[in-house]
C-alpha cells in the first residue's frame, strides 16, 4: 500500500510592517519616559516653590503619589512581615530624605543643574553596591563611574567655586543622590519578594508620616495659582508612574539619565 506524502508544514504568516517594531518601539518608551519623567520633576519643582516652602513641596508630592497607588489594588497586595525594616528604610532613603533636599538645594541652584547633577545617581548605586558585597566591579566599570563622577565635578564647579548658597545647593543634591544609591540597593530584593508597587506604595506611607509635621504645616500656609498646583499634581502623579517600575540594572538606567537635563532645563 503507498505510504502518503507527509502533510505540508504551514508557514507563519510573515509579519506586517506596521508590527515589525512594536517591541524596539515599546523598549525605548520605557527608557525615554521614565528619563523624561524623572528630568521633568525638577521642573515642577522649581514651579511649586513659587507657591509653597521647600517641605511642603515635598509632603504634597508624597501625598498625591501615594494616593494614585492607593487606587490601584495590586498596591495593597501585603507584603513578608519581615520586610517592613527595609520598606520603612526605604521610606526615608528613597523618598522623605532625598525628596525633601531637591526643593531645598533648588532655592538656590537651577532646575537644570539639580536635574544634571542628579544624573550621578546610577553611579553611587554602583558604587554603594560594591562596597556593600566587598566586590569592586571590572576595571572598564570603575572607570566608567570615575569619569562620570568627574563629570558631575565638572558640572558642579562653578557653583562650587562661587561658595555660599549656590555651594550649600550643591551639597544637598549629592546627599540625596548619595541616599539614591543606598535606596536603589535596599529596593531591588525588596521588590523581587513583594512586587514593585507593594513596596513602593507602604514606602510612601512611611515618607508621608516622616514628611507631615513640618510639611502639613508648610503646604496649609501656600500661596496657590493654577500653574503651582497642576505642577505638583504632575510632580506626584507622573513621579507615582516612575516610581512604580521595579528598578531596572544600571545599564537602563544609565540610559534614562541622558534624557534628564533636557527635561530639567526651564
Amino acid at each position: 500500500m503507498a505510504v502518503p506524502p507527509p502533510a505540508p508544514i504551514p508557514r507563519c504568516a510573515p509579519l506586517r510592517p506596521e508590527h515589525r517594531y512594536d517591541r524596539p518601539v515599546i523598549d525605548w518608551l520605557l527608557i525615554v519616559l521614565p528619563g523624561v519623567i524623572w528630568g521633568a520633576s525638577f521642573l515642577f519643582i522649581a514651579e511649586g516653590l513659587t507657591a509653597v516652602a521647600p517641605d511642603g513641596v515635598t509632603f504634597i508630592r508624597i501625598v498625591i503619589g501615594f494616593s494614585v497607588l492607593s487606587l490601584v489594588p495590586r498596591a495593597r497586595k501585603p507584603i513578608a512581615p519581615g520586610d517592613w525594616k527595609g520598606v520603612a528604610a526605604l521610606g526615608l532613603l528613597w523618598f522623605a530624605f532625598p525628596m525633601s533636599m531637591f526643593p531645598h538645594a533648588e532655592q538656590w541652584i537651577s532646575s537644570a543643574l539639580t536635574g544634571m547633577l542628579n544624573g550621578t545617581v546610577p553611579l553611587f548605586a554602583t558604587a554603594v553596591a560594591a562596597v556593600l558585597h566587598r566586590r569592586w566591579p571590572p576595571s572598564m566599570v570603575a572607570a566608567g563611574i570615575a569619569a562620570g563622577l568627574f563629570g558631575g565635578v565638572l558640572m558642579a564647579w562653578p557653583g562650587l567655586d562661587a561658595g555660599g548658597s549656590s555651594a550649600l545647593g550643591i551639597a544637598l543634591v549629592v546627599v540625596a543622590c548619595v541616599s539614591y544609591g543606598f535606596a536603589v540597593n535596599l529596593a531591588r530584593p525588596l521588590q523581587q519578594r513583594n512586587g514593585a508597587l507593594p513596596v513602593v506604595w507602604r514606602a510612601l506611607l512611611v515618607a508621608l508620616i516622616l514628611t507631615a509635621p513640618i510639611g502639613l504645616p508648610r503646604a496649609l500656609h501656600g500661596h496657590w495659582t493654577a500653574r503651582s498646583v497642576l505642577s505638583l499634581l504632575a510632580l506626584g502623579a507622573l513621579g507615582s508612574f516612575q516610581n512604580q517600575r521595579q528598578i531596572l540594572g544600571h545599564n537602563s538606567r544609565l540610559t534614562e539619565v541622558r534624557f534628564i537635563p533636557l527635561s530639567a532645563a526651564p
